[in-house]
Formats: structure tokens, sequence, C-alpha cells
């Protein structure tokens, strides 16, 4: 019993280091003047823990893709799309494109552009929670959120800036339209991240019960 509960206390410690660097590491809170409004308030018309329990889902799921899953009692990662009849991380696709791109493989390059079709497609199911909560904002405060990010971080090459001078509603369509590459594939995991990340910081109240509702778990 007393294994089990260091154990669940060593993956909160983790989770704790997740969201406050080094994977994350240039956190820079919004300040938008709505987010102080909605910081603490029940779902679905605030930010509590649960709606921050959601996010850090997608931050996990997002991570898990791009660099694949960690290895038990190893440093290795193990990616989870197939390709080739071999695992890749998001990441370990968009080296394996450049190489192709390197040597003018095009049937590497071709197979890779048909798998890539796939794989957005089985990602957006990660995106979907995330998604879903943007479209039940305000769709000028989604916006303003979303150009905020894009300047604090200077992404404005970014589709989250594009998904932010589009109609609410369009971020699929939008996301299968412009991760053209695993590179873009690649970026676009980090942004997501940091995006949310930047979220989570920007409403204390909602962080702190969600830090609250684990430790009361362990």
């Amino acid at each position: 019993m007393k294994k089990n509960l260091s154990k669940k206390k060593l993956a909160l410690s983790l989770l704790i280091i997740v969201l406050n660097g080094p994977l994350v590491a240039n956190s820079k809170p919004l300040q938008h003047r709505a987010l102080a409004m909605v910081d603490g308030l029940p779902h679905p018309i605030g930010v509590d823990w649960k709606t921050v329990d959601e996010m850090v889902h997608t931050i996990k799921e997002v991570l898990k893709g791009q660099f694949g899953v960690r290895q038990r009692n190893s440093k290795d990662r193990m990616g989870i799309f197939t390709f080739r009849n071999s695992l890749y991380s998001i990441q370990g696709l968009a080296t394996l494109e450049r190489s192709a791109l390197e040597t003018n493989d095009r049937e590497l390059l071709n197979d890779l552009e048909n798998h890539l079709v796939i794989f957005r497609t089985s990602f957006i199911e990660i995106m979907r929670p995330m998604l879903t909560r943007l479209q039940g904002l305000p769709q000028r405060t989604a916006h303003e959120l979303m150009k905020e990010w894009a300047d604090l971080h200077n992404r404005h090459d970014s589709i989250i800036f594009e998904w932010c001078k589009h109609r609410a509603g369009s971020e699929e369509e939008l996301f299968h339209n412009l991760i053209a590459s695993f590179k873009n594939f690649d970026q676009f995991c980090s942004d997501v991240v940091s995006f949310l990340d930047d979220l989570i910081k920007s409403c204390p109240i909602g962080y702190q019960q969600y830090l609250d509702a684990i430790h009361q778990k362990t």
C-alpha cells in the first residue's frame, strides 16, 4: 500500500514538473481580462479543476504523440504511429521526412504523405476536447486569446494564430489543410502544448483546484 502511494506521489511530482518545466520552459500567462472573470468558476461556464484536468490530459496526449511513450525502466520512448511496420513519434517521422527530402527519396516521401492524412485524422481525436472547449467560448474571446499567445511567443506563423482569423468551428478543416508535412505537425504539437500551458497558468484558482484534487486522490 505504501509502495503504491509512493508511486502516486511520484506521478504527481512528475506531472507538476511537466506543467512548470522543463517541457514547457517558456510559459507566459495570458492577461486577457475574461480569464480573471471565469477563473475557478464551475464547468462549463468557467475554468475549474475539471477544465484544467481536461487541458492537462490533452497536453499529455499531444506529448505522447509528438515524442512517444517512455518505456518502463528506460529513457527510450516508443512512438504510437505505425509506419512501414515500425512505430514512430511525430518527431521521428519529421526526421525521416527531412532525410527523404535531402536524398530526394520520392517513394518514401509519397508514403509519408499518404500516412500523414491518416495520422492527422487520428490526432484530431486527441484535440477534440480542446477544440470543443474553445468553440464554447465567445468567438471574440477565443480569437483574442489565440492572438495574445501568438504575440507573446512570436508565433504568427502558427496554425493557432491562423485559427484566430477564421470562424469558430473551422479549426478541424484548417488543421487538415495547413498540416502539410510532419515538420508542420511537430511544430503544431509544440504550439498546442505551449498554448494550453499558458492558458492553465493564466487561471491560478482553477489550477490550484486541480492540484488540490490530485492531492486528495493520492
